[in-house]
């Protein structure tokens, strides 16, 4: 036969193409945490966004004062000038010099309160200062820590003990604040500062106390001490200020000295004597 002619042989088939592999498994518990996280992450953005269009979300809890600040730049406007690097030189000497030549009735202050009231020897409380940012004032304690069968503290009368009225009488319980003074949170003259719960019961006029550096004494210490009234406490503050100079501050240094020496002016239980100023003027928490 023709080879031409001859049939051609058969071929084998290709083979076919292999079949796509099964898709893997799906774990449903996995897309859920996927999601989960993706909602996650969505939310936190979200919240982001919300902070940082709402001006009140970056609101410094422990510094009130910055808010009324920003909205009103004028709002604790006070002295200014050479006068008052004079005042902070002076301060910081004076406290020095005090601490040192005071040391040993420190020393003896505090075994006596850790011998005869036990421990902790210091009182540190939350006060308001200047701008109305807030600071721990330091004090010898000066009253046990006696309870009522409900675990609650006794009033200050029942709490006070000899040697408490001792230390209080001298104001020796204030030497401590020689350490906030150099700190730059005190000044040796100026507004006692407050309670941090009386931050919105002063009304404009008496806000200008918070122009200046609280004081371990001041203008309404040397006129009543704890016997003025809040209204007259407030007062006297605010003209303080308003008068304020180097001259004043030395007087009210020395009557001050006067005043603890005859040891006039002191309560026992200032608590007991008058209402706290939130409650005076209705504006304690419910």
């Amino acid at each position: 036969m023709n080879p031409a002619l001859r049939p051609a042989a058969p071929t084998d088939p290709a083979p076919p193409d292999p079949a796509p592999p099964d898709p893997a498994p799906t774990d449903p518990a996995a897309g859920q945490d996927a999601a989960a996280g993706q909602d996650a992450a969505a939310g936190q953005d979200a919240a982001a966004g919300q902070d940082a269009a709402d001006p009140a979300a970056g609101r410094n809890v422990a510094d009130p004062g910055a808010d009324r600040a920003a909205a009103d730049p004028g709002a604790f406007a006070g002295p200014a000038g050479p006068r008052l690097v004079v005042k902070r030189v002076a301060d910081v000497a004076v406290a020095a010099l005090v601490l040192v030549l005071a040391s040993l009735v420190l020393l003896v202050a505090a075994v006596a309160v850790r011998l005869l009231l036990g421990s902790p020897v210091l009182f540190t409380q939350q006060r308001t200062g200047r701008g109305m940012r807030h600071f721990r004032l330091l004090k010898f304690r000066t009253m046990t820590d006696a309870r009522d069968a409900s675990g609650r503290l006794l009033p200050d009368r029942e709490r006070s003990c000899r040697l408490g009225r001792l230390l209080r009488r001298y104001s020796v319980d204030e030497l401590p604040q020689l350490v906030n003074v150099l700190r730059g949170e005190m000044s040796l003259i100026g507004p006692r500062p407050l309670l941090p719960r009386y931050d919105r019961c002063y009304t404009d006029a008496e806000l200008a106390r918070f122009a200046v550096r609280p004081g371990i004494t001041g203008l309404a210490q040397i006129t009543g001490r704890n016997a003025a009234s809040w209204d007259e406490r407030l007062g006297l503050d605010a003209r303080y200020v308003a008068q304020w100079s180097l001259a004043l501050d030395a007087r009210i240094a020395l009557r001050t000295v006067g005043r603890v020496f005859a040891s006039s002016g002191v309560s026992a239980d200032p608590a007991g004597d008058m209402l706290d100023l939130d409650q005076e003027r209705g504006m304690s928490r419910l």
